[in-house]
């Protein structure tokens, strides 16, 4: 089967170089070929045409497949609509491209075909100065406002001279890098409670506060994010000056981690890391002598007040000469 020849409607290719414009115009290409079979007879059946777009003659890499289509030709003409779905999207016509024709079974058929532009559509390179305008387009601009390019389409708005590190979002001069109204580009709003840093919106916390993760933080007391983000305090402990410390019950004293009873703590009396003596207990935080039952501790010494005349009945009471001490009683 071979292709004789291909027709391209020049109304439909000038619709696809006017589209970046215009995006309501057709963004297809009508295109017409003749197919006959073997004699020369005209093809009258169904059948599958692949349609492929190149940027070199050479065939190498198509930039667009339009995929199998199934065409039926009438008395070996057929009309096909490139870039109609469900074929892809044609590529921007901004360069020059040449057309690949698979049909059936047969290879694709050369040499390949140049895509021209008709006489009228080669305006289309340099619209005139003042030629687009509100009215030409039917856009009513507002006082003080002016038909502005959006790289879209058209819209109406202010035009300025931006400074360099600026770029001009519909109207307005923007850094977008700090903007948060356009953050990295134009028309990307940061969030409430975000600012925009190098074109990223960010969390924006408070003075004193830290965003770990895009939570505001205190660092000096979240025992999950105590001193730096990633730091953790262990069951019970406390986040205080953004260390973790032990957390002690009332009455109790963190020393070096453990929680310690300074009243009556042998190893820690009166203070941390201050031990009592063999023989002696903590006693509201001193140090005194331990004296087993029942001896009582005078001044120091274990003494029998039962049968100590020198302690008789208390620590303080003296028998005199020549008494003694007989059940807690001088005699």
């Amino acid at each position: 089967m071979a292709l004789m020849r291909k027709l391209i409607i020049p109304a439909l290719l000038l619709a696809v170089t006017a589209s970046a414009a215009f995006a309501g115009l057709p963004q297809t290409i009508s295109y017409q070929g003749y197919l006959k079979g073997g004699g020369g007879v005209p093809v009258n059946t169904a059948t599958n045409v692949t349609f492929r777009l190149y940027s070199t003659t050479s065939g190498a890499g198509p930039v667009w497949n339009s995929g199998t289509v199934a065409v039926t030709p009438a008395s070996g003409v057929y009309s096909v609509d490139l870039g109609a779905s469900p074929q892809p999207s044609l590529p921007a016509f901004n360069r020059s491209y040449w057309l690949g024709v698979t049909a059936g079974a047969d290879p694709e058929m050369r040499p390949l075909q140049p895509l021209t532009s008709v006489p009228y559509a080669l305006t289309a390179a340099s619209v005139a100065d003042n030629s687009i305008t509100a009215s030409s387009l039917a856009i009513t601009c507002a006082a003080g406002q002016v038909l502005v390019n959006t790289g879209t389409s058209w819209a109406c708005g202010m035009v300025c001279s931006c400074p360099a590190d600026q770029q001009n979002c519909n109207g307005t001069c923007a850094n977008l890098m700090t903007d948060i109204n356009h953050c990295g580009s134009c028309g990307t709003a940061c969030g409430a409670g975000y600012a925009c840093v190098a074109g990223t919106c960010t969390l924006s916390c408070q003075t004193g506060l830290t965003n770990c993760s895009g939570t505001c933080t205190n660092l000096s007391t979240d025992t999950g994010h105590c001193g730096t983000c990633t730091t953790l305090c262990g069951p019970g402990q406390i986040c205080t000056s953004g260390a973790c410390a032990t957390s002690c019950q009332t009455g109790l004293t963190n020393c070096a981690g453990s929680c310690r009873d300074l009243a009556n703590d042998t190893a820690n009396c009166g203070a941390c890391g201050h031990a009592c003596a063999a023989g002696y207990v903590c006693s509201a935080g001193s140090c005194a002598v331990s004296c087993q039952s029942p001896l009582f501790n005078c001044n120091g010494q274990c003494k029998d007040i039962r049968y100590d005349p020198s302690s008789c009945g208390t620590c303080f009471t003296t028998c005199t000469a020549g008494q003694a001490c007989l059940n807690s009683v001088c005699k």
